[in-house]
């Protein structure tokens, strides 16, 4: 006998049920932990009291707020919606930087406060030390949680520097990884003749190169050179510099920080970007890509192993089609998309390096190894 349609509805609708309170009773059971921790633990009380002490050195607010204990379960949640509701100002200005949308303000409601909970909101800034808004310069100091991997987190420093004396042409900078640029390096690397150690060490990108070329002189060059582990980002009347932490909560490290991104601010004012370099003085100072052999050969073999391997995921993908053609089974839809797009974005990318190789041979710009 042929089941009801109703019945259908009923065991799906129940399902779902059932996943949702499930889902609910686990994140409920994460933030009674999250409570716990939070009203045992003192250590966010002594970096509270460390942040303020930098703040009063440096003479600027420290806009943290101090943790509250022995708060109730309920407490503690109308207590994070208020938090993040006095952190969403400083979110946003760095959202905005990062060309972000803005995070909203929630009403407060039952509901808020749990999400307050459950959905921080990137990105997740704590222990933060602000100028008055109309500050010149306007600085901000934080520390950002970031996710590295599945459960590992890193805590980098953040500095936001605000002034109505620069106007800076948006560009990155980056520590370079050796290796990557050895066999894959981006065509859109701006590097130095004269600065062999820069290029090196940093990747800049930047879309106005000329401007660019112009702003990083050598001055400039040194002041990032001696601080090569540090990410750097430049937009008009703002500058961005983010590091890595070596333990949660330190403070030591923001007086040179900001002695460092002071030098820099001296040196950016007194360059005029309207006289910037031209075409031949850009060209004699933009290296070749010339390799060895070795080199070569190295880029040939991860190549035809991006080809080789994407043609296999490729060919299985369209397997998978024919499948779901000749049977009709849409459900085989996913596993051809799954094997075939990754193949072949895997084929085109070893194709055109490849072929650039090729070129750079042709053209007489591989020589012979050293060794």
């Amino acid at each position: 006998m042929e089941q009801s349609p109703f019945y259908f509805y009923l065991i799906f609708s129940g399902a779902l049920i059932v996943v949702f309170i499930g889902a609910s009773a686990i994140l409920l059971l994460f933030s009674l932990i999250d409570w716990g921790r939070s009203q045992i633990d003192k250590r966010d009380i002594e970096i509270y009291e460390n942040v303020n002490a930098v703040a009063n050195e440096l003479e600027i607010n420290n806009v943290s707020v101090l943790p509250q204990k022995n708060l109730n379960y309920f407490s503690w949640l109308v207590y994070n919606k208020k938090l993040n509701d006095h952190y969403l100002p400083f979110k946003n200005t760095i959202r905005k930087f990062r060309g972000e949308s803005e995070l909203k303000k929630r009403p407060d409601s039952l509901k808020s406060y749990y999400l307050s909970w459950a959905q921080q909101g990137l990105p997740n800034l704590t222990n933060i030390m602000a100028s008055e808004e109309n500050a010149e310069p306007y600085i901000m100091i934080s520390n950002e949680r970031v996710r590295v991997g599945k459960n590992n987190y890193i805590e980098n420093r953040l500095i936001y520097y605000d002034s109505v004396e620069l106007d800076l042409p948006q560009c990155e900078v980056d520590p370079a990884i050796e290796f990557l640029d050895n066999i894959i390096p981006n065509e859109d690397d701006i590097n130095f003749i004269s600065d062999e150690g820069f290029s090196k060490i940093f990747d800049l990108k930047g879309d106005d190169e000329m401007a660019v070329r112009t702003l990083f002189n050598e001055k400039i060059r040194a002041i990032m050179t001696k601080n090569n582990e540090w990410n750097w980002k430049l937009n008009g009347r703002q500058i961005m510099i983010t590091y890595e932490l070596e333990k949660r909560g330190a403070v030591n490290d923001v007086q040179s920080s900001l002695e460092v991104l002071v030098e820099l601010h001296n040196e950016l004012r007194s360059i005029d970007l309207t006289d910037i370099l031209n075409a031949e003085e850009i060209a004699k100072d933009t290296p070749d890509e010339i390799i060895d052999k070795k080199l070569y050969r190295k880029r040939m073999a991860t190549f035809g192993c991006s080809m080789g391997c994407g043609m296999v995921s490729l060919y299985t993908g369209l397997l998978f089609l024919w499948e779901t053609i000749l049977r009709r089974q849409l459900d085989m839809i996913f596993p051809s998309l799954f094997w075939a797009i990754p193949g072949f974005i895997a084929i085109r990318f070893g194709y055109l390096e490849w072929k650039r190789n090729k070129q750079l041979k042709s053209d007489g710009k591989v020589k012979e190894s050293d060794d």
